[in-house]
């Protein structure tokens, strides 16, 4: 997709800043996250956050966003209907992919006054952390704390890892997929 807006930012300075953090608040989610899985949560919770500034200094040129990870693959169409109803509801709409404890990060579209707080989540991580929860509860948490409704759309993606593998997040393609999708 071509750009016309690309940000940087060294991730051993991110680091500095996530240890930082964690040296001022316990760092945890739930028992089977290790530091590395922690760090990583945390970093893609600081990419959202530049997202959400950048959306934050250009709320004049956009009504709506949609928010996608650099690593997903989207497996089928954006419903655009959930789009369009996104500017009327005031709500946000994530994939249901991956909900586990909380609400599946990484996907999101809606107004930009309703993403730019989820998105922001990071720099407020003193009211999320720690938890004996997994990272999707963070972002469930923020929905609750900023008082934005979530709403479901038919989204399906898979990740593309660094590696080159494949990871289907939660469930397969198929158990989202609407009738007609289904019958095509």
């Amino acid at each position: 997709i071509p750009y016309n807006y690309l940000e940087e930012y060294e991730q051993a300075n991110l680091d500095k800043e996530i240890d930082f953090i964690c040296n001022n608040i316990k760092c945890k989610f739930r028992q089977n996250y290790d530091k590395l899985r922690v760090r990583n949560g945390i970093r893609q919770m600081y990419s959202e956050y530049r997202v959400g500034s950048f959306l934050e200094k250009n709320q004049g040129k956009y009504d709506a966003a949609v928010i996608c990870g650099p690593d997903y693959y989207l497996a089928n169409n954006i419903n655009l209907n959930d789009f369009e109803q996104s500017l009327v509801n005031n709500q946000v709409y994530t994939s249901q992919v991956n909900d586990a404890q909380g609400y599946t990060n990484g996907f999101y579209f809606g107004k930009i006054s309703r993403l730019i707080p989820i998105l922001k989540r990071y720099k407020e991580l003193k009211y999320y952390l720690p938890t004996d929860k997994d990272y999707e509860s963070v972002l469930k948490r923020s929905f609750e704390k900023n008082n934005i409704s979530r709403n479901k759309t038919n989204i399906v993606f898979f990740k593309v890892r660094a590696n080159k593998d494949i990871h289907w997040q939660g469930n397969q393609r198929t158990d989202f997929l609407t009738k007609t999708e289904k019958e095509n």
